[in-house]
C-alpha cells in the first residue's frame, strides 16, 4: 500500500540458495564462473555495504584502502598473469 516501509535482511540475500550455490560455504572462487547468468544474478544480489539511502559511510573508505593494498603487493611482489 502507499505510504508502506519495505525492509529486507541483506543476510538472508546473501544466504540465499537461489543466488548463491551453497551460500554458507566460505567460496571466492564462485566469482570466477564462466557462466554470465549466474554472474548476473550474484552480482545483483551481493550488496556487501547495503543498499540506497541509507548505505554504509565506509563504502568509499573501504574501497580505497583495498586499491592501495593491491597496488602495494603489486609494488612488493613480482606478480604475473597466469594464462
Amino acid at each position: 500500500p502507499p505510504g508502506s516501509i519495505l525492509n529486507f535482511c541483506i543476510a538472508d540475500i546473501h544466504r540465499n540458495p537461489n543466488y548463491f550455490d551453497e551460500p554458507d560455504k566460505y567460496d571466492p572462487y564462485r566469482w570466477l564462473t564462466d557462466d554470465k547468468e549466474k554472474m548476473e544474478k550474484m552480482k545483483k544480489a551481493y550488496m556487501p555495504f547495503g543498499f540506497g539511502g541509507p548505505m554504509c559511510p565506509g563504502r568509499v573508505l573501504s574501497k580505497s584502502e583495498s586499491l592501495t593494498m593491491l597496488v602495494a603487493v603489486i609494488k612488493k611482489f613480482n606478480v604475473k598473469v597466469s594464462s
